[in-house]
């Protein structure tokens, strides 16, 4: 299992040794239960909201003042998330901007404050009102129960290869999105 960034370039070569070993691995960029759903729970919402012009879409991070990476791991599977459900939007913008971003850009801009925990929202803003999504991160359990609840789904049914925390996410919700749960 890795919960790393910044070695995705490298894929192809984990999935070839994984393989070669007839080995299994688990990556993501966020193990916590909570974000994963959130993931889900915000292109649910952008997917819905993609055919009404009038509701613009973007977001934002918060995060301690002694993370060292922006935008986070977190943010960018959101963001790549979130586009991949809107046909409307194109593009992330990570940076301040000093113009109105264009209509195919989603601006989701980093904070580093204090000992602020992860903290990640996602707004759907009209003229006549908002929907805002937000998930806080409030310490490391959630990362920890997670990451253990992935490594039994590893040893005990995911079968040899590399796994995401998506391809877990979809294993624990296969029945509950198919109306079984």
């Amino acid at each position: 299992m890795t919960g790393t960034t910044g070695w995705h370039d490298h894929l192809k070569e984990i999935e070839e040794l994984v393989g070669a070993k007839k080995g299994a691995l688990c990556w993501s960029s966020n193990y916590s239960l909570g974000v994963n759903l959130f993931y889900r729970i915000a292109a649910f919402a952008a997917k819905l909201a993609d055919p009404f012009p009038e509701y613009d879409v973007g977001g934002w991070e918060f995060h301690h003042n002694k993370k060292v990476d922006s935008p986070s791991g977190t943010a960018k599977i959101l963001v790549e998330k979130i586009l991949g459900a809107m046909t409307r939007k194109k593009k992330a913008v990570w940076e301040k901007l000093d113009r109105p971003p264009a209509p195919d850009e989603l601006h989701f801009p980093s904070l580093r404050v204090g000992s602020m925990p992860g903290v990640h929202a996602v707004v759907f803003d009209s003229p006549a009102d908002t929907i805002e999504i937000t998930h806080t991160g409030r310490n490391r359990e959630g990362l920890a129960l997670g990451a253990i609840v992935a490594a039994e789904w590893l040893v005990t049914s995911a079968g040899p290869g590399v796994h995401t925390m998506d391809d877990l996410m979809g294993a624990i919700l296969k029945d509950a999105l198919s109306g079984k749960a």
